[in-house]
């Protein structure tokens, strides 16, 4: 069984990834995604490279603020919502990602923060689940930890980004099973991503 949890926004304790320590795992359409091993942790983390032809760090920021539709294109996402808008630069926000039969599905609720360097041409945005006080459903895992960051750098024609996430999905789940999926979603993602801004 895969456990096809991992998804783009979303959002990936904190693993600093080293080149040797990385596998790729899939390349596709200017893609590539490796699977990292962590020095603390049997799950794998994720890093993800690829490039926005075309486009601005504005209209990718302007894609990420709304947060409505990310379950129209972040993999296996059925459900995003804002909670607390905090400035233009900071969002509370909650997920649910739907989990195969019979692991139950999962909730995130997270802080997203943007950071910009104009003269640089850099934004970070980071991703990490946070405790809020949002009531509990039963029916649910709340995700323990889980922290996504982007680094993107606006170029000549168009935006490099890397991705890196790491995720303790909670529950009972083997980690072996949860590597088996883990490059699959950031994957799927990051290909919808570029279809959303009109890049084939």
């Amino acid at each position: 069984m895969k456990f096809y949890f991992f998804v783009l926004v979303g959002y990936l304790n904190v693993v600093t990834v080293v080149a040797q320590d990385c596998e790729l795992k899939k390349v596709k359409d200017g893609i590539s995604v490796y699977t990292c091993k962590a020095k603390d942790s049997k799950l794998k983390s994720i890093r993800a490279e690829l490039k926005l032809s075309g486009k601005t760090l504005t209209d990718l920021t302007t894609l990420l603020d709304d947060i409505d539709s990310y379950k129209y294109w972040q993999y296996k996402m059925i459900a995003s919502q804002v909670l607390k808008r905090i400035s233009g630069e900071e969002v509370i926000y909650r997920t649910v990602v739907e989990a195969p039969w019979p692991a139950s599905n999962r909730e995130l609720i997270v802080h997203k923060k943007l950071t910009h360097d104009e003269p640089a041409k850099t934004l970070l945005i980071e991703v990490k689940t946070i405790d809020y006080a949002y009531p509990v459903d039963d029916d649910l895992v709340r995700v323990p930890y889980q922290l996504a960051v982007w680094h993107v750098t606006e170029v000549a024609d168009g935006l490099n980004i890397v991705y890196t996430l790491s995720v303790d999905p909670g529950g009972s789940i083997p980690a072996w099973i949860i590597n088996l999926g883990v490059a699959e979603g950031p994957f799927h993602s990051f290909g919808k991503l570029k279809e959303k801004l009109g890049i084939r």
